[in-house]
């Protein structure tokens, strides 16, 4: 499929250290190199360093500055957000309830505390959406993510929102990261695992 009206990609790293390999900088690439669109894609966020504790509060007034900087329109931005990236723009949105209008993939993220106090802070109640907004969300996730230990059910459940399940994909990690020779490679697979699901544009692979 391939929208004419979206124009942007935001994509939201998860927690830790920024990895070359990692899906997220393989469909940036793919969009940019098919689309030629505006790409956002901030590899480095206050907070998801290993070592640091990730903060709503901050992350919220980043984000908004790095948006408002690119002159990302919400109804023509697609949002992808990973792990605990997905919680934080889940925060985000409360506050900016105009980018609840943005066409949102969550991807491997958590509904319930695992455990992890670095990402603790951004657990909150979820934003409302109308009918309309949950049209344009859609939760990802894997059958044996075994660092959040959750299938996409209970996150897409308290949304309403149609979910999809890439079997074999662990936490969305590429093979360097995971060390599993069985999980898919996101990384190198990530291009057989995006298939599996529709995105807003079209990319050549």
């Amino acid at each position: 499929m391939n929208n004419p009206d979206i124009d942007t990609l935001v994509i939201v790293k998860g927690y830790g250290d920024p990895n070359d390999d990692r899906w997220q900088d393989h469909e940036a690439g793919l969009f940019m190199e098919t689309t030629g669109r505006k790409l956002v894609y901030p590899k480095r966020l206050e907070g998801f360093q290993p070592g640091e504790t990730a903060l709503t509060e901050v992350f919220r007034e980043e984000m908004s500055d790095i948006l408002s900087q690119r002159s990302v329109e919400a109804r023509r931005a697609v949002v992808i957000a990973h792990s605990a990236g997905g919680l934080a723009w889940l925060n985000f949105i409360q506050q900016y309830p105009e980018f609840r209008d943005a066409i949102l993939y969550l991807v491997a993220v958590p509904r319930d505390y695992h455990g992890h106090t670095e990402i603790k802070d951004l657990y909150a109640p979820l934003p409302t959406l109308s009918a309309e907004q949950k049209k344009k969300v859609r939760v990802v996730g894997s059958n044996n993510d075994d660092i959040i230990s959750e299938l996409p059910y209970p996150l897409a459940a308290s949304l309403d929102v149609q979910f999809d399940v890439v079997h074999n994909a662990g936490h969305f990690m590429p093979r360097s990261m995971h060390g599993d020779p069985v999980t898919l490679d996101l990384g190198k697979d990530w291009l057989r695992a995006r298939n599996q699901f529709d995105f807003p544009y079209s990319v050549s692979i």
